[in-house]
């Protein structure tokens, strides 16, 4: 896979073109990946539940190796023009884990795609993301979510972006959220939010699902 290929998966697109700019970020995102090791003791998980992960990295219930478990390489393109690729070697251990968990959520490809109302800068795919993540689980026949309010101050605190103090910022940051929110409404994925008030504070939206 190329740098390319990341983008275009994590916005939903099927042929854009990153800048030089966002394709070094990926690419330096994916060696750092690879330089950093993961443990994980699950020990006390496996006697105590009913989770059943196997996998030969796994030794009496400890995990220790590379978050990323690839190689970088060199592709030629149609027109033979060099390329930095990498090739995954074998299925990401954080990966493995969640699907052994039953925590993995598939959804539409195309809901990545938030182009028809705003411009997916890093922190709009840091914000659809989290987004994404929170109406799935409210969608869960199991109720992973009960509530459909999602809070401000919750995306701040759970995607790690910063909060401003200046007012204007702050404001751009809810205008981006509903952007994502109104791509999606648009393409009927939800029936629309509402703003959650105290006052004549907003300080999160409501999910209107039905």
């Amino acid at each position: 896979m190329t740098a390319r290929d990341v983008f275009n998966a994590m916005n939903g697109y099927t042929g854009a073109k990153p800048s030089s700019l966002q394709s070094e970020r990926i690419n330096e995102s994916i060696r750092k990946y690879m330089g950093t090791i993961l443990t994980l003791d699950i020990t006390d998980e496996l006697s105590k539940t009913n989770m059943k992960f196997k996998d030969e990295r796994i030794a009496r219930g400890t995990i220790q190796t590379n978050l990323l478990h690839a190689t970088r390489v060199a592709l030629l393109t149609d027109n033979k023009r060099e390329m930095v690729g990498f090739k995954i070697l074998e299925e990401p251990i954080l990966y493995s884990y969640a699907k052994a968990k039953k925590q993995i959520l598939t959804v539409d490809v195309k809901l990545l795609d938030t182009s028809d109302t705003i411009s997916g800068t890093d922190d709009v795919v840091i914000l659809r993301e989290y987004l994404l993540q929170q109406i799935e689980n409210m969608k869960n026949p199991k109720g992973f979510r009960d509530s459909k309010h999602i809070t401000y101050e919750d995306i701040y605190e759970k995607t790690g972006l910063e909060k401003s103090d200046n007012r204007v910022e702050q404001s751009r940051f809810k205008e981006r959220v509903k952007r994502i929110l109104d791509s999606w409404k648009n393409r009927g994925y939800i029936t629309g939010y509402k703003d959650l008030l105290f006052g004549r504070r907003s300080y999160g939206v409501e999910i209107l699902l039905e």
